[in-house]
């Protein structure tokens, strides 16, 4: 499935660049692993606390 952002800030995307470059991936994967890891964790502490 595709997402598209609008309007980000661009500070923002060239220090999202400078990470995904660090990390030797693109800026695409870097986004889609922090979204998954995100939800990961806030699902889990929503079923913590459940």
């Amino acid at each position: 499935m595709d997402m598209f952002l609008r309007n980000i800030d661009p500070i923002a995307v060239k220090k999202i660049d400078e990470i995904a470059k660090e990390k030797k991936i693109s800026r695409q994967e870097f986004l889609k692993g922090q979204i998954e890891h995100w939800l990961f964790f806030k699902n889990k502490k929503i079923v913590k606390q459940s």
